[in-house]
Parts: C-alpha cells; structure tokens; sequence
C-alpha cells in the first residue's frame, strides 16, 4: 500500500480544530508537530519510529528554510515532476532490507 505524504498551511488558529478532526477521524499513536530537520534528528537518536519514505521527504524538506519556502518551490514545478518515492523490501538473512529506485539490485527486485 502506498504512504501519502502531503505537505500544506494551515493558518495558526486552526491547528486545534485540525488536530480535532484528525483525532476523531483516525487512529494513531499521537499527533505532534516537528521540523523536518528535527524529526530526522529524532529518528537517528532512536527516539522517532519513521519508515522509508517518510525519511526522504524529509530529507528532502529539510534542506528548506521554512515551509513557505519549501511550498512555494514544490508549487512551481510542472505536474508530474514530483518523484515518487517506492521503496521495494526484501528478506536477506532473516532481516528486511529497503531498496529505492536507482540503488544495486533494485530492478532486479
């Protein structure tokens, strides 16, 4: 199944009724709000649970100053030119490994 990731403003004074929304409509572990930076921070220290994909995006929204910038860069480029990120995993020795496109043994996957 894919991962969506969705990158978007939200004016300040909705937040709460957002993260409302989002608590009543799905199940989750907990909602915060983190810079890209930080989370990657987070995650490397062991402390943030975060799968392939969603490292990439932020790798990639990390090299931004702000959200504003990042938006507006992605809001000028032509449809279509996004990269989709699909990871593909596998088993070798009993432990999973990730692949993304362009990496050894990809297409082979």
């Amino acid at each position: 199944k894919d991962n969506l990731f969705f990158k978007f403003i939200i004016p300040f004074n909705w937040i709460q009724a957002f993260q409302a929304f989002i608590m009543l409509s799905f199940t989750f572990f907990g909602l915060f709000w983190i810079a890209p930076a930080k989370a990657l921070k987070e995650y490397e220290a062991g402390n943030l649970n975060l799968i392939m994909p969603t490292i990439k995006n932020l790798e990639m929204l990390s090299k931004f100053s702000s959200s504003m910038a990042a938006i507006t860069h992605f809001k000028q480029l032509p449809v279509g030119t996004i990269e989709t990120i699909l990871p593909k995993f596998y088993k070798e020795n009993g432990e999973w490994v990730g692949l993304l496109p362009g990496e050894d043994g990809y297409d082979e996957r």
